[in-house]
């Protein structure tokens, strides 16, 4: 064998090394994973939706039903300064973790496109013996509620969507191949750790979400985080990468015929307000409401308004 070949070999060997050994021998940071149930709030519960053990909290006992649904990256604890509020007017308010969120069910081995996701949702509904309700979805949570419309129509009193990730989905094939592959699926794993696990790094992206990030509080802070004690939150989150980035509904919004509620931040950075105007235009039964000093999360950081503007929403679809 000539001296090039054997260098080439040996390059090769490295790498080969680097991607698939490495990483598994390094450790992946963050804390030690525990039973989810050891985390929960004292109001809150596990059920059985479909394929995944959902965890939920709920408040009041209306007539009409409300389901919150989170944005990417966060949970029921989202809802925190929503929840009561909207329940206190006279409505049942329920806020689940979806799959690979919060204290929820997560892991590689299931579907985590929106398909899949507003599948689950009806399980949950079903499971809450819940016929019609209106619908809130924050970012992600309201591409999964628009596609829940448009797929389970009969089950929607109303839509109400939060700066939602609607528009421009992008195909995932590339990145699903990859993602798949042992090695670099474990390297993945160590970016997203990287990111999230670190106090400092997490911080800066939550804070990133919001208009003014000194209402970031240290318990704020601290339920962001609570997913990251959960088994299997990081390949939770690379199936979203696999499945869920495929989801553009622009072009099937004219299909949607139930009155929506579209709520933005106006300072906006991660899904910008420009995009509000538009949905507004093509959901049919539509209107709009700017939510001023606030980001990507209003209900978050002005929630009286945001609970306001929810509550006069649904009862008027009574």
């Amino acid at each position: 064998m000539s001296r090039r070949k054997k260098i080439l070999l040996s390059v090769l060997g490295v790498l080969l090394f680097i991607i698939f050994v490495l990483p598994y021998l390094l450790p992946l940071n963050g804390p030690a994973p525990v039973d989810p149930t050891t985390l929960a709030d004292p109001d809150g519960a596990f059920v059985q939706a479909g394929d995944t053990r959902m965890y939920y909290q709920k408040s009041g006992s209306g007539d009409v039903p409300i389901v919150l649904v989170h944005g990417f990256g966060a949970s029921s604890l989202s809802w925190r300064e929503n929840l009561t509020p909207i329940a206190d007017a006279g409505f049942t308010v329920y806020a689940p973790d979806m799959r690979g969120f919060g204290l929820s069910d997560k892991g590689w081995d299931k579907s985590m496109s929106q398909d899949a996701q507003a599948d689950r949702l009806k399980a949950f509904m079903d499971a809450q013996g819940i016929e019609r309700a209106v619908l809130a979805g924050n970012s992600m949570g309201g591409g999964i509620v628009t596609n829940f419309a448009l797929r389970y129509p009969d089950r929607v009193r109303g839509l109400v969507l939060v700066d939602p990730a609607i528009y421009g989905g992008t195909n995932s094939g590339l990145a699903s191949t990859l993602i798949s592959l042992p090695g670099i699926q474990r390297w993945a794993q160590h970016a997203v750790r990287f990111i999230l696990a670190n106090d400092d790094r997490n911080a800066s992206t939550i804070k990133s979400a919001w208009f003014d990030p000194a209402k970031v509080t240290p318990d704020v802070l601290s339920g962001y985080r609570r997913a990251l004690q959960t088994p299997d939150w990081d390949i939770g989150l690379l199936a979203l990468v696999r499945d869920g980035m495929s989801n553009n509904l622009g072009p099937r919004l004219k299909e949607l015929n139930v009155p929506t509620l579209i709520v933005w931040g106006e300072h906006d950075t991660w899904i910008s307000p420009s995009n509000a105007p538009k949905l507004n235009q093509d959901i049919s039964r539509s209107k709009l409401a700017i939510i001023q000093d606030a980001g990507h999360v209003p209900h978050e950081e002005r929630p009286e308004e945001f609970n306001g503007l929810v509550i006069d929403f649904a009862r008027g679809l009574e």
